[in-house]
């Protein structure tokens, strides 16, 4: 792939990351059972994911067990879907990461939204996916042109 591929997909993937407020990450239960939630998030320029969450919820609990995670971000209005294997870290108050991330999806942010709604301010962490795998479909309905990119972060 060029390098003038490189930037315009990372260029598509972007404002597509960018235009979308939620994904589903997934973690891994006791006894493996799988475990999924909706969260609002926020990408980074190296495809790494941050979401704020309680300290008591299931999600911190799973990855402090096993912190390989998945998470999905798509569409319907133009199918579009993202999916992301990677390793999750967990970043108390203190942490620039957290404070990155309560900026844009907590209570006092006018972006605030969605599944954040009930959380309360001195329960939360952040979590961090550092992507380690992950794979772009994009479909265009109306011209049925699909594209199919298998991404390794540090190559984009």
């Amino acid at each position: 792939m060029s390098e003038i591929d490189r930037e315009a997909i990372k260029k598509r993937l972007t404002n597509f990351l960018n235009a979308n407020e939620f994904g589903v990450v997934s973690t891994s239960g006791e006894g493996g059972q799988p475990e999924s939630a909706t969260v609002g998030y926020l990408a980074n320029s190296n495809l790494d994911f941050l979401f704020l969450t309680e300290k008591t919820s299931r999600k911190v609990k799973n990855i402090l067990k096993n912190p390989k995670v998945a998470f999905v971000v798509g569409t319907t209005k133009s199918v579009n879907t993202f999916q992301v294997e990677g390793v999750a870290e967990i970043f108390g108050q203190e942490t620039p990461e957290y404070k990155e991330i309560f900026v844009k999806v907590s209570p006092i942010s006018p972006a605030f939204h969605g599944p954040s709604l009930d959380m309360k301010e001195n329960n939360l962490v952040a979590v961090k996916i550092r992507t380690t795998w992950a794979r772009w479909r994009t479909l265009d309905i109306s011209s049925g042109k699909a594209d199919y990119f298998q991404l390794i972060p540090s190559s984009l």
